[in-house]
């Protein structure tokens, strides 16, 4: 059985892949990522946080939190790549291009 914040963190993470626009489903799904990260701080919640952000046009918020996502990520020493993939994403929040 998975960890419960790696349960809300994909639950919040299928809202953002199945494309909604939808603020109330969104707003639900960020609920759950600040849950996630309140049990155990991760670079895939913070991942995760920050691309809802950036659906509810939350630019600013969204870049801080993808930060702290690839600021957890070179604590946990992540493989490379992964911290590359981290930073295209930050850079695609900052020109809004996500």
């Amino acid at each position: 059985m998975k960890p419960l914040s790696v349960t809300l963190n994909n639950a919040a993470w299928d809202f953002y892949i199945l494309g909604t626009k939808n603020e109330n489903h969104l707003l639900k799904a960020i609920s759950w990522c600040r849950r996630s990260l309140a049990i155990e701080p991760s670079y895939y919640s913070y991942d995760t946080y920050a691309h809802l952000l950036y659906r509810l046009n939350m630019y600013e918020e969204a870049k801080y939190m993808q930060s702290k996502a690839i600021q957890k990520a070179k604590e946990k020493k992540l493989n490379p790549t992964k911290i590359k993939d981290l930073i295209k994403t930050l850079n695609h929040i900052k020109t809004h291009s996500l």
